[in-house]
């Protein structure tokens, strides 16, 4: 009953505004006034911002769309890409190169700063309907797309990594494609990230990036029974990640290594190194990347600075059963800090006292970030009370850990990180003599 009440409610506050129409260059668009806890945002919706990639079009770079000239009514939300959504349902369709856009104001006397947001996790979910932007649009404009050709090619937020049915590790397929360059044939990305990031071949503009504590958490809530340690004591290279040694014998003296020192110096999992287990499995498939990517950025682009951060506060969300997800240090568990979190035709869900202040707190430093280039840019700021120091250079490595209060540090996780450093030159060196041995030559 209340849902149908909110619902009604909305719909009497979403006013049909004449003056909520704006002209582009390729036509006019009509959105509506939405009215939230005394404020009024104006939002957009499906603005076609190229043609739909079917038919000749299909795996092609976006083709402009074509203008129009009667009132084109963006109000209503845009088809979604071929997607998996809440309750693991396929949905959507190809033709979903559309924009929506929430503003404060559709005639700022300057221009406003936008956050923008691509949608996906991991080039297949898609849980945008949830995430209400309305807090973030008391500080900036923020503008959200949903393509499919983005998508696939120029950002993802999930870990690059599937499991397969007996509990180890493939290479996504399900990740940007880099692509052969051919004469009259448009490439978006023809060489991998690290070689673009080492070649300085660049937009060299400032950073906030970082990880939850626990990344790896999630699999708690998308996979069933994928802690078999009796399995992997059996056969220790399935604890080995694929892209690290596909040879069974360094994999099984990788193997060794990671459980002895993730265990402390034990070489058998147990019920009770499913945290340990968890740790190793965040630190190779997320923690460690991030980090080596401050690095690479910190000793190629020296001259923007690198705000690192750690989430390490669980939040206390009221949530439902296939969102609870959201409450914990794992993979995406920020999203709540800077969205609100509301079921279609239900109001926003609510938080903890704890949980309220450091959304707000997150908030502040997101939009301050967007404005000035810097999150903390007030060092008397009464809600933040702290400045955010940017990383020094690649060996100092300043970031901020966001629990229920703002804390600084130095080089997180630096023993792990150092472990995965040394694991990675060892794997080379390893491979190496593999290759060598293979020829048959003698070291």
């Amino acid at each position: 009953m209340w849902a149908e009440l909110y619902r009604l409610k909305k719909m009497a506050d979403a006013v049909s505004d004449s003056n909520c129409i704006i002209h582009t260059k390729d036509g006019a668009i009509r959105g509506y006034v939405d009215k939230q806890d005394n404020s009024t945002y104006y939002k957009f919706k499906s603005i076609p911002y190229a043609k739909p990639p079917l038919g000749s079009l299909r795996f092609m770079p976006p083709q402009s769309t074509a203008p129009w000239t009667e009132v084109l009514d963006c109000t209503k939300d845009s088809p979604v890409p071929v997607s998996i959504g809440r309750g693991i349902k396929v949905t959507g369709q190809e033709d979903c190169l559309y924009l929506e856009i929430t503003t404060p104001n559709v005639k700022p006397t300057k221009p406003l700063p936008v956050m923008f947001w691509m949608s996906s996790y991991g080039f297949a979910f898609l849980l945008e309907e949830i995430y209400d932007p309305t807090l973030l649009n008391d500080q900036v404009e923020e503008l959200k797309v949903r393509s499919e050709d983005d998508i696939m090619t120029a950002f993802f937020e999930i870990t690059n990594e599937h499991f397969l049915d007996d509990g180890t590790y493939i290479d996504a397929v399900l990740k940007p494609c880099i692509e052969q360059e051919f004469e009259g044939q448009q490439a978006f990305i023809s060489k991998s990230p690290h070689s673009i990031i080492k070649s300085s071949n660049f937009n060299k503009v400032p950073i906030i990036i970082g990880s939850n504590n626990n990344e790896a958490l999630v699999l708690d809530y998308i996979k069933n029974d994928y802690y078999d340690y009796k399995k992997i004591n059996e056969n220790v290279k399935l604890l080995v990640p694929r892209p690290i040694a596909r040879d069974d014998n360094l994999a099984n003296v990788i193997g060794q290594k990671l459980l002895k020192f993730y265990l402390g110096g034990e070489e058998f999992l147990s019920e009770d190194t499913k945290n340990q287990y968890l740790q190793l499995i965040s630190d190779y498939y997320f923690v460690y990347y991030v980090n080596t990517t401050v690095k690479l950025h910190a000793t190629y682009a020296p001259e923007c600075p690198i705000y690192y951060y750690v989430m390490s506060y669980s939040g206390e969300w009221i949530l439902p059963e296939d969102l609870v997800f959201f409450n914990g240090v794992g993979h995406h568990c920020e999203i709540p800090f800077i969205f609100q979190i509301t079921i279609p035709g239900s109001p926003p869900c609510k938080g903890s006292r704890d949980s309220v202040k450091t959304r707000s707190r997150v908030i502040r430093m997101w939009t301050n970030f967007a404005k000035y280039g810097n999150p903390t840019p007030d060092d008397d700021d009464p809600l933040l009370q702290i400045k955010w120091d940017p990383i020094e250079n690649e060996n100092k490595l300043n970031y901020l850990c966001i629990g229920s209060e703002l804390t600084k540090g130095r080089n997180p996780f630096s023993e792990r990180m150092a472990f995965w450093d040394d694991l990675h030159k060892q794997h080379s060196f390893l491979k190496f003599l593999c290759c060598l041995q293979d020829l048959g030559i003698t070291c």
